[in-house]
């Protein structure tokens, strides 16, 4: 059994440990390939192209609107490591841009400090703000946010990481925010001593606690829609092509069997997938939907994913749908001179359940 579907040879050095998910974890994927269909070696290659695909393409948009969370994962309480970015807040009818994540469509906002600096008269202004959710005491957690802000000020060995500003709509704005122990920064300003600009904030948020709390400002979001967010998308990149073409080879494996798979007629396609090469040949044009797939196609649950694979006239054509929105009508082999076959695979995930369809 211990032979890489990818990396066809049968060496030593090869670690089987993990098992690679049949379609990606990241959308929501639970079945797994036999331990021993796919090397850790193989699996280590796959996991920066399937990271670009998840972050960094148009699957992105849906993962962001649609979910799952990472490993499947539907439940905002158990998203340890969310991607923390600015969001621009149309709930207030303010120009404010606050530091945040989204999970399954909803916007969750982090306790922050946003401020802007007048540099023509050297003031500043600043409100104190987070989502209130589930805040049973609203002040008292504010309060405890602002006393972490100067902590984290007054630290001389303070560590943050920066979120880019996709906005770029005001030049004179930063956002300190804390979430699960981390701080992050996001600032619209292009060149600034970031020394003097936290010596300026320590000084404001001293003299609103020492004189008196009514002089800061605190505002609370109380609806998780209404948020806009922008994100960069690489449509250059063969990883989101890549997904599609994995996911097909890793159901043929699932839903026919190891030795299948390791025929020498596909060993181009697993090259090319080994070396996330250009992978759009074996895209093929969606006319052959009517003539290949659709008398096999039953309606599918909403926003399912699904992987259906035909063997007809000695090829073998794959069908990948996304979201049942992304779809892909591919060629994985060409020289298949067995019995013809019908299978697929479908993946409900906002219901947890899969199942084979013959």
């Amino acid at each position: 059994m211990n032979r890489c579907i990818y990396l066809t040879e049968s060496s030593e050095e090869l670690k089987y440990i993990s098992e690679e998910h049949v379609i990606p974890a990241g959308l929501g994927g639970i079945a797994k390939l036999s331990k021993g269909y796919v090397s850790d070696k193989a699996n280590n290659l796959f996991s920066k192209y399937e990271l670009k695909a998840m972050r960094h393409s148009l699957l992105t948009g849906n993962r962001i609107r649609h979910g799952s969370g990472k490993r499947g994962n539907q439940s905002v309480k158990r998203e340890k490591n969310p991607k923390i970015q600015l969001l621009k807040d149309e709930t207030s009818g303010y120009d404010n841009f606050l530091l945040g994540y989204l999970f399954l469509g909803n916007a969750y906002i982090l306790p922050q400090i946003f401020c802007t600096f007048y540099f023509m008269n050297d003031t500043m202004s600043a409100i104190y703000v987070g989502d209130n959710y589930e805040v049973k005491d609203y002040n008292k957690y504010i309060l405890e946010f602002r006393i972490k802000l100067m902590e984290f000020l007054l630290d001389e060995n303070r560590s943050y990481t920066f979120i880019k500003d996709e906005f770029k709509e005001i030049d004179n704005t930063i956002n300190i925010g804390f979430h699960r122990g981390k701080w992050y920064i996001s600032s619209s300003m292009l060149l600034f001593d970031i020394n003097n600009i936290f010596n300026r904030i320590l000084t404001y948020s001293f003299n609103n606690i020492i004189l008196s709390n009514e002089n800061s400002k605190k505002e609370s979001i109380e609806e998780k829609v209404g948020f806009l967010h922008r994100q960069t998308i690489d449509i250059t990149s063969n990883s989101f092509v890549f997904i599609f073409v994995k996911t097909a080879f890793n159901a043929l494996a699932y839903l026919m069997n190891h030795d299948f798979v390791l025929s020498s007629i596909f060993d181009n396609l697993r090259k090319d997938i080994i070396e996330c090469n250009d992978m759009k040949p074996y895209i093929k044009p969606s006319e052959m939907h009517n003539r290949i797939f659709r008398k096999h196609i039953n309606e599918l649950p909403d926003k399912a994913h699904c992987v259906y694979i035909v063997s007809q006239d000695n090829v073998i054509y794959a069908y990948v749908t996304f979201y049942n929105e992304w779809h892909a009508h591919m060629i994985l082999a060409e020289k298949y001179f067995g019995d013809n076959f019908v299978v697929g695979y479908v993946c409900d995930w906002q219901c947890k359940k899969e199942y084979i369809y013959n």
